[in-house]
């Protein structure tokens, strides 16, 4: 997990009307990426695996997948096919300063994320609104305490920092669903993110 954030994000928040438009948002993605000065023609998408078919205009050879890792070039925007946390750390591990493009779908929340980022939402321009200042330090201090292994349970600062800030992180208002969707933005992957909500769960 990185310990900054580099990159830009833009996003097609999820609705239950996003399967049915599924087309048209493919495309106001790829417009809103191009319009935010991304050269498309480095573009890469990040998915599940190889399916053969055309998404975000990108086909199998401009697609990295978790058995197929592609080296993708540094400020290449990335698009994110059907989300889940290991194809949002790919993106994020990969996307160094570009953009990583999210259509949002209903398999993980992305709210968190979308914040971290300051996300442009692709359909409407407007740019999320970020947490405050506060929840925003502490939220990074989370990260750079996990940016080596939340799963390094001897390591004191860790077992001992990272609930506490969760606690007051959660009195402000937000979920534990909502700091591990902020986590994402850092690269968070699918085992640290166990660890991490172990370490965390609330008491």
């Amino acid at each position: 997990m990185q310990s900054t954030i580099s990159y830009r994000g833009i996003w097609i928040p999820w609705s239950e009307d996003n399967p049915n438009r599924r087309a048209a948002h493919e495309q106001i993605l790829r417009t809103a990426v191009h319009t935010s000065g991304a050269d498309m023609a480095s573009a890469y998408r990040v998915a599940s695996r190889y399916d053969h078919s055309i998404v975000f205009g990108l086909g199998d050879d401009k697609t990295s997948t978790p058995v197929s890792p592609r080296s993708i070039p540094p400020g290449s925007p990335i698009f994110v096919d059907s989300q889940t946390a290991t194809e949002m750390a790919m993106a994020v591990s990969a996307v160094r300063h570009g953009v990583v493009a999210v259509l949002a779908g209903d398999m993980l929340d992305l709210s968190g994320w979308a914040k971290a980022v300051k996300a442009t939402n692709a359909l409407t321009g407007q740019t999320e609104d970020p947490v405050s200042p506060e929840v925003h330090d502490m939220l990074d201090r989370i990260a750079t305490l996990g940016s080596t292994d939340f799963r390094d349970r001897s390591n004191e600062s860790v077992r001992a920092s990272v609930p506490r800030l969760t606690d007051e992180i959660r009195s402000a208002g937000y979920t534990t669903d909502f700091i591990v969707s902020y986590l994402y933005a850092y690269g968070l992957d699918p085992e640290n993110e166990r660890k991490l909500r172990k370490l965390i769960a609330e008491r």
